[in-house]
């Protein structure tokens, strides 16, 4: 009896665990995540220069990462991997990052964002949900801190 009343508790708390999940807003969900950021002074040459470096000090296989660079237009785009801790597991996801270079400006954006599956073919990470959305763009808000800051130190490398 005491194993019944265990697993009837358990499912109720999922239930009602999976029915208050709310959704995320499709005009969320359809927006890319950017990043504008002026660094008066910096010519768009020395700010291309720097986000590489930037990638390659981020990211632990930059090569792999980085799809398009293109100097002329200034323009970097590559591929990234995340994750986060979550219901007790890691939870993956891949996405594009791009950089765009001008004069004085760079702007960042996360696109693209698609959920990895694990090796039972369960998707871990939602973004559909607001709780694991919100979890996602707090890890690109940190990826984003981690550039801004990178960009504005190390003057030397300019």
């Amino acid at each position: 009896m005491k194993k019944f009343a265990v697993l009837l508790v358990l499912l109720l708390i999922s239930v009602i665990g999976c029915a208050t999940m709310e959704k995320t807003s499709k005009e969320t969900l359809e927006q890319k995540i950017q990043y504008v950021y002026t660094f008066d002074g910096i010519n768009k040459d020395a700010l291309f220069k720097k986000s590489i470096n930037w990638i390659a000090e981020s990211y632990a296989t930059a090569n792999d990462v980085v799809q398009v660079k293109d100097q002329a237009q200034g323009k970097i785009i590559g591929r990234g991997l995340s994750s986060v801790q979550f219901a007790f597991a890691v939870r993956r996801w891949t996405y594009v990052i791009k950089i765009d270079i001008a004069d004085s400006k760079t702007r960042l954006w996360f696109d693209n964002i698609r959920p990895m599956s694990n090796d039972a073919g369960v998707i871990e990470i939602n973004p559909e949900y607001a709780e694991q959305y919100n979890m996602i763009k707090a890890k690109f808000d940190s990826i984003a801190a981690s550039y801004e800051t990178y960009m504005k130190a190390n003057d030397e490398d300019l």
